[in-house]
């Protein structure tokens, strides 16, 4: 390492460089007690095992900005089905998070993805009694680290660009008014979206497409009403 000319960039680069590298969209399964990277994006972890001073310099960087855990819990199953989920989830976390590993200080975020594609009224209540016990239960696991729990809702409403991509809105708990005004900036620009899928005249758009797509916005705009209710009466730790 000491000959490569990437050892001879100043320190500062070499961190930007790990930081696009190793950029937070990275993504972990913390269902398992080793979290599984997944494989289209194992390539770019393999610079951390290109020799010991890459890895001392990169992994820090990894584990500030890798914070995406994905979940089954608050997605399309029954009631009956979500407190074990959660229950094997924490866990799994916490166990991972016990581990002996110098690099886990650096973790900031845990980001549970929540999905609320194919909801409807009585699915949202059943999110709704779920959300107060996922939040403290994860804070439970939290607790003594640095990092902090974020909730990312992605509200399917469209059929536009990437197919299945929906909403993505990130909800931190300990800011809601900020997370309530980029919730609503979020489906503004779904709204301009499809307003301007309406305006546009094409055949594969028809008004009954529209119509549905509005109703879309509508209900996804009355979850995320009720999930920041539930949030803002839920005690949560500073």
């Amino acid at each position: 390492m000491d000959k490569s000319p990437f050892n001879k960039l100043p320190a500062e680069l070499r961190n930007r460089i790990y930081e696009f590298a190793l950029a937070d969209d990275i993504s972990i399964d913390a269902r398992s007690e080793e979290p599984i990277v997944y494989e289209d994006l194992t390539a770019r972890l393999a610079v951390t095992e290109t020799c010991k001073q890459v890895r001392q310099e990169a992994l820090p960087i990894f584990y500030s900005s890798c914070h995406n855990f994905y979940t089954p819990i608050l997605e399309d199953w029954p009631e009956d089905e979500q407190v074990p989920f959660l229950d094997e989830f924490v866990f799994f976390l916490g166990a991972w998070l016990k581990k002996p590993n110098p690099y886990l200080n650096q973790l900031r975020r845990v980001r549970v993805h929540c999905s609320a594609w194919h909801a409807n009224d009585e699915r949202d209540d059943v999110l709704v009694r779920i959300l107060p016990l996922c939040i403290r239960e994860i804070q439970n696991v939290l607790a003594g680290t640095r990092a902090r729990l974020e909730l990312c809702f992605r509200a399917q409403c469209n059929d536009f660009g990437e197919p299945q991509t929906g909403i993505p809105i990130c909800v931190n708990p300990q800011d809601l008014p900020g997370s309530l005004k980029e919730a609503e900036i979020a489906l503004q620009n779904e709204q301009s979206l499809i307003k301007g899928a309406q305006d546009l005249v094409a055949p594969e758009v028809t008004a009954e497409d529209i119509e549905r797509l509005k109703y879309d916005l509508q209900r996804t705009r009355r979850i995320m009403g009720k999930f920041f209710d539930v949030l803002e009466a839920t005690d949560v730790k500073t």
